[in-house]
């Protein structure tokens, strides 16, 4: 199963849209601030498009996507950039996202980023 968190009206190709507002796209109409309504273990995508910076609790939702993904899922997240002034000051954002974020996601010594990238970026080697 592939599904998109927070489709709005350009839901991700083959994937089941996750809205809390009803959308014409929209195939389920939840608050993913709450659990999904989704089995363990059942999905192998899960896009979200501009749509987590918006949850109350980031850890609560990263887990339950968690919860409902097969080993080796594919999650894709699009998220503004957290030290843009405008992202920094909108009152809507709840979450900011950098490039330090996935550290806090997984509890593995490798990441697919290596340790010098978080620290330095390309220009500045």
């Amino acid at each position: 199963m592939r599904i998109d968190l927070g489709c709005g009206n350009n839901k991700f190709r083959d994937c089941i849209g996750i809205d809390r507002i009803a959308y014409p796209n929209t195939d389920i109409v939840h608050d993913f601030n709450r659990r999904l309504p989704l089995e363990d273990n059942s999905v192998d995508f899960v896009m979200a498009s501009h749509s987590l910076q918006y949850v109350d609790d980031l850890h609560a939702v990263m887990e339950d996507i968690y919860r409902v993904c097969r080993h080796k899922a594919m999650v894709c997240i699009v998220a503004p950039y957290a030290h843009v002034t405008s992202h920094i000051v909108n009152p809507q954002y709840k979450q900011l996202f950098n490039e330090h974020s996935p550290r806090f996601w997984t509890k593995h010594a490798k990441t697919a980023i290596d340790n010098d990238d978080f620290l330095f970026s390309p220009k500045d080697s």
